[in-house]
């Protein structure tokens, strides 16, 4: 049977009768003939504005139907979720009207996008099933609501033209934890896990204890890890309490320059400073309770948010590769930039969260567009780790721009010759393709400085609608 219920409006629009305000301390306005006398005022404390009582026309409209239990036909929804199906349209992504759950999926449909629904009363839905756009498939008639296998409609039910969302997304709002890891020497305002909470918090709006936020630091002394590794046991048994499906595990931390490894301890800049190799960090950083309860997860999101010296060791990047591999990480972020920004990271997951974790499109087909519309790519090259039926796929991203990234290596900022501010004389299109390397002039007078660029194997761009981009396997 179908299963209906309401949630608050995500939109900015809507309809109501226009009266104006009566700012404090100016003549009251009289209002008008079509509202009811107004109530008699309390005694003011303070100016205040004229106290109405709004026609039965500007009251939101509430549609009173009664949730009920429903039995779901097969192939039925996989695992259980106690608030039922999604809290938001997927075809409008919005809310605040009356809302049909997918008896085959977690997708929610409303009565504005469905009109039909609002014909049928609430004893009728309890003898029907309702199967959204998304499980009728492509050039499929749309019948909606089905009483057995028979439709309940058979000349199908209507799709209003409000729906705007493409066919299969959704707003998935299915319990999310955020797991931060920091070492606790680097600055603790405005990092990627607490921006990617702020954001995702507007699709929690209907449930917001289904989305939470950890934050753990590290500063781990060699000969007392089990500090560590007792605090870490402790956090994920909080999390056992709750039925928390998909996980993101945000690493910031800083990378040494001269192996590659991942610093636990320290600065970066004193001598007390410590690090070790990316597997080893893994494995005594993260402990293996959080590697458990990660395993356990119906999607994983791992971004590592340290300077990219690890990628100028292949064996630092083939340790990363294998870490992915053995946490079951589904999807897995790090960044090749040397002098790496965390906070230039936050607009790149923010809008990876959206497209992947609330729409719930595909990693490998959204990434080019995300990338084409995100600032990230412009300061940092992205590597993306993800789980596929012969192991972990390593691919490498980055901006090739003949005007500031030529083959993907920047500019030096200035003419070690003459010492001049980004003299380099970009060359014509023409001219620009090479075999091997490329030489930039300085186009200072007399200074003959030449700036050497190296063409880098493998690396081919992606469709001309992302332009600019360039892909490599690693």
């Amino acid at each position: 049977m179908a299963r209906t219920k309401q949630c608050a409006k995500r939109s900015t629009g809507g309809t109501s009768t226009h009266f104006p305000l009566n700012p404090p301390g100016s003549p009251p306005v009289v209002p008008p003939s079509s509202l009811p006398e107004p109530l008699p005022e309390a005694p003011p404390r303070e100016p205040s504005i004229l106290s109405t009582t709004p026609p039965p026309s500007a009251q939101p409209t509430q549609v009173k139907i009664k949730s009920v239990r429903l039995i779901v036909k097969e192939p039925a929804k996989s695992g259980s979720r106690s608030q039922g199906g999604d809290h938001w349209c997927s075809l409008c992504n919005d809310g605040g009207t009356l809302l049909v759950e997918c008896s085959t999926c977690w997708r929610s449909n409303c009565s504005a996008c469905i009109p039909g629904i609002t014909e049928i009363d609430e004893d009728s839905f309890k003898f029907l099933n309702y199967r959204c756009p998304a499980c009728h498939g492509r050039r499929q008639r749309f019948y909606g609501l089905y009483q057995g296998d028979q439709p309940f409609f058979p000349e199908g039910m209507l799709i209003s033209e409000t729906a705007k969302s493409g066919h299969g997304t959704r707003i998935n709002s299915s319990p999310l934890v955020i797991f931060e890891l920091i070492l606790d020497t680097l600055y603790k305002e405005g990092t990627p896990a607490k921006a990617l909470h702020m954001h995702m918090k507007a699709a929690f709006a209907s449930n917001p204890t289904d989305l939470k936020l950890i934050t753990c630091a590290f500063d781990i002394d060699p000969e007392k890890t089990k500090t560590h590794q007792t605090r870490m046991k402790r956090l994920v048994k909080g999390l056992n309490s709750g039925n928390f499906e998909r996980i993101v595990l945000i690493i910031q931390t800083h990378t040494d320059k001269g192996h590659g490894g991942l610093m636990y301890r320290g600065d970066g800049e004193s001598s007390t400073s410590l690090s070790c190799g990316i597997s080893h960090f893994f494995e005594s950083v993260i402990s293996s309770d959080l590697q458990e309860y990660i395993s356990g997860r119906k999607y994983s999101l791992m971004v590592l948010a340290a300077c990219g010296y690890f990628f100028d060791f292949p064996d630092a990047r083939e340790e990363l590769r294998d870490a992915v591999n053995r946490f079951k990480f589904c999807d897995a972020f790090a960044f090749s930039d040397h002098g790496l920004d965390p906070t230039r990271l936050n607009p790149f997951i923010n809008e990876f969260a959206t497209d992947i974790l609330i729409t719930g499109h595909q990693s490998a087909a959204s990434l080019p567009l995300i990338l084409s519309s995100s600032s990230t790519i412009r300061y940092t090259g992205i590597l993306h780790l993800m789980q596929t039926e012969t192991g972990v796929a390593m691919k490498h991203y980055q901006r090739f721009d003949p005007t500031s990234r030529p083959s993907g290596s920047r500019f030096p900022q200035q003419c070690s010759r003459c010492r001049a501010y980004r003299p380099w004389r970009v060359p014509s299109p023409a001219k620009k393709k090479c075999n091997k390397s490329q030489m930039f002039k300085c186009k200072s007078k007399k200074c003959k400085g030449v700036f050497e660029v190296r063409r880098q194997k493998g690396y081919r761009p992606l469709p001309k609608d992302y332009a600019k981009i360039y892909h490599a396997l690693i």
